[in-house]
């Protein structure tokens, strides 16, 4: 059975409106002091392109949220905005 995957776009809005911030609630943090741009967005997607689904979204979702959550707390800032270099370091 082929069972077509979620398009990229499907992806982007999966998870910049579900997936992170049910993480960033979980975790206590506000929608403010985790951001990523869009070109950051795209870069998170591509890095999980050739999965199936969206676990691995929800996973990379978590990875970004703790990730800002440690600048936050040990480098005392405000809010971390996520770039494409950002997301490849993370992710590299």
């Amino acid at each position: 059975i082929d069972i077509p995957d979620y398009t990229f776009e499907e992806k982007k809005v999966i998870f910049s409106r579900f997936a992170l911030p049910k993480v960033l609630k979980r975790i206590g943090l506000l929608e403010n002091e985790c951001i990523i741009t869009d070109d950051g967005l795209d870069q998170v997607i591509m890095q999980f392109s050739d999965t199936t689904g969206v676990r691995d979204l929800e996973q990379a979702a978590e990875h970004i949220a703790a990730n800002a959550l440690y600048r936050i707390e040990v480098n005392k800032v405000e809010n971390v905005t996520f770039d494409v270099a950002m997301v490849k370091e993370l992710f590299a």
